[in-house]
């Protein structure tokens, strides 16, 4: 195992990523906006949100966020639950405390006689004041305290009236597991499903979703997925948009895989202002995929909109930019540590895996804390986070950040990051074999196949071994025979 453990390359890297549940292809990473997209309107209305949102993030000190932050993290990591590949959440602490503070859509706060009037009506079984009680007592808004026991009262008897949007914040809560409350994924389908035959494209969002995974006692059918993903996007709905973006992208659901297509329902949800979309599209422009020009600057600006928006993987594309200075930006750890910390706190494993990886180094502004990287690396790798996996093995084998060694742990977390394709853990895995460590025979011969495996995909460690050891280093790309991990 190395003494150290690798600068986070792989994190937000400029490289197609595989989600290995999801087989969620997502792309990374990004400063200075330049433009818009097109002639749409709503990229303005995006822009006036990201000029006075964006600078209250960049004026609040790294110091700041994790003291004001670090004690509500577990609260926001069970709010902000992603249902899919970049698509929003239902509700953060810091968007309740918004609505407290100027009401929704930036409307100012809602009297406490409107919100009396909405009970008063609510009491006389009007559903749409159900609706609205509901969202008062789940939020405390209109001087009325939180209460979610009576919000769910509330919304249950809206749901009796057929009110859609009860339906919806019922199916969330379920779902989500929100405010501390169990999930009930069968109940949330069965709700999702009644606000889908309403035609309701939020409801049909996360139906489809559901039929994706083979949530709530579903089947798994992603040919229905994309049939209720094609309803919500048909309606505008700016998650059914990404959601259809990213199946057709990775050519899921019996779609044929259309970059074009994907970069098109991309930049419908961006220029909604959807922050999920505008985190993907920038990835794409990084990449240069679909069509687009490969855009550094361009993909900058869509992770700053995203990131202005409270969107972790907003937040992480952003933070890797500025770690490695790229899209116009000047190169500042301080600022990356910044954004990764927002990031990790919303539960994006790439930003937990690279903030881990700044404790354990002590780099951008952080101090050195084995404890906090190893507690990182654990959220990360429990998301299947291939580079977090293998840190925490190496963590776990030299009992750093006060873990215990067990190189059979450490075997299973090099497996996983082997079987997601990390060079670096063929490696160690191979050190594994090599030592006869974990319980594993000690087997030469098939250590030396795990590093010429690393070293074909340009391993710089893998190779050195191979160089030492006296054996022919093959050369970078060559096909790697099977290696019976």
């Amino acid at each position: 195992m190395t003494d150290d453990i690798d600068e986070p390359r792989g994190v937000i890297s400029a490289v197609l990523r595989v989600n290995r549940d999801a087989q969620d292809v997502s792309v990374a990473p990004p400063e200075l906006p330049r433009r818009r997209l097109g002639p749409r309107p709503g990229f303005l209305i995006a822009l006036v949100v990201t000029m006075i949102v964006v600078p209250i993030y960049i004026n609040v000190s790294p110091l700041d966020v994790d003291v004001g932050l670090r004690d509500v993290s577990e609260d926001m990591r069970a709010v902000r639950r992603f249902v899919g590949p970049y698509l929003g959440y239902h509700r953060t602490p810091a968007v309740e405390l918004k609505a407290k503070t100027f009401g929704f859509g930036g409307q100012p706060p809602m009297p406490f006689d409107e919100a009396r009037d909405w009970k008063k009506k609510a009491d006389k079984g009007d559903a749409y004041a159900e609706f609205r009680m509901g969202v008062i007592l789940e939020n405390s808004l209109g001087g009325f305290a939180r209460n979610v026991p009576e919000a769910i009262h509330y919304y249950r008897l809206a749901v009796a009236q057929g009110n859609v949007k009860a339906e919806y914040n019922l199916g969330v809560i379920y779902a989500d597991g929100l405010h501390g409350l169990p999930k009930q994924e069968d109940e949330a389908a069965r709700l999702f499903k009644l606000g889908a035959e309403q035609a309701d494209p939020a409801a049909q969002h996360r139906l489809a979703v559901f039929y994706f995974y083979g949530r709530g006692g579903l089947p798994k059918d992603e040919a229905e997925s994309v049939r209720l993903s094609k309803l919500s996007a048909a309606q505008g709905n700016p998650w059914g948009e990404t959601w259809l973006a990213w199946m057709y992208l990775n050519g899921r659901g019996g779609l044929t895989k259309n970059e074009v297509e994907a970069v098109r329902l991309y930049k419908l949800a961006a220029e909604r202002g959807f922050s999920g979309a505008q985190s993907q599209l920038a990835g794409l422009y990084f990449e240069g995929l679909g069509g687009l020009p490969k855009d550094e600057r361009e993909a900058a600006w869509l992770y700053k909109l995203a990131a202005g928006q409270d969107d972790p993987g907003g937040q992480a594309g952003l933070a890797w930019m500025y770690l490695h200075g790229r899209g116009g930006m000047l190169r500042d750890e301080a600022m990356a540590a910044h954004f990764y910390r927002m990031a990790a706190l919303g539960g994006n494993a790439d930003a937990e895996n690279a903030l881990a990886w700044m404790y354990a180094n002590g780099r951008g502004g952080v101090a050195r804390d084995e404890s906090e990287a190893a507690r990182l690396y654990r959220l990360a790798a429990d998301q299947g986070n291939a580079n977090a996996m293998d840190a925490l093995g190496v963590m776990i084998q030299e009992s750093r950040g006060g873990l215990i060694r067990d190189d059979a742990a450490a075997l299973e977390l090099y497996r996983g990051a082997v079987a997601a394709g990390l060079p670096k853990a063929k490696y160690d895995l191979g050190l594994m074999f090599d030592y006869g460590a974990g319980g594993l025979p000690q087997d030469h011969e098939h250590a030396l196949q795990l590093f010429r495996d690393a070293a074909a995909k340009g391993y710089e460690p893998a190779r050195d071994a191979l160089r030492r050891l006296g054996a022919e280093v093959p050369a970078l790309g060559a096909i790697e025979p099977p290696s019976g991990q």
